[in-house]
């Protein structure tokens, strides 16, 4: 939040874009489990600053949008039982989905594919 208020005004003459990697812990409606209580939480809270900024900036002409990557092989998720992207194709999918990003579709919570994730 800090950060983009930090550049703010660089990004209204840019009509600059706002872009946060959240996580789909994030998520309200997929939890179905109790684990990750403090990441959950952090990127709970993540999402609705960056989701309620969006609104405030929008008549700037900054879009901004909320991207979960998905699993990708850090040293966070090497334990993880799960099949897990190399760095570079995550990195590729999240510039795809800032490429879409608009005013018109400010403030969603996107998966790395571009489909939104439920809040």
């Amino acid at each position: 939040m800090k950060m983009a208020e930090a550049f703010l005004p660089q990004l209204v003459a840019a009509h600059g874009k706002v872009v946060t990697i959240s996580s789909a812990q994030g998520s309200l409606s997929r939890v179905d489990d109790a684990q990750h209580y403090w990441y959950r939480a952090s990127k709970v809270a993540v999402n609705m600053l960056m989701h309620s900024l969006a609104f405030d900036v929008r008549p700037n002409g900054i879009a901004v949008a909320l991207v979960a990557p998905g699993p990708v092989d850090t040293g966070m998720n090497r334990s993880r039982n799960a099949s897990l992207q190399e760095p570079v194709d995550a990195v590729a999918r999240i510039i795809a989905v800032i490429d879409r990003v608009t005013l018109a579709t400010t403030g969603r919570f996107w998966d790395r594919n571009g489909d939104d994730l439920p809040w």
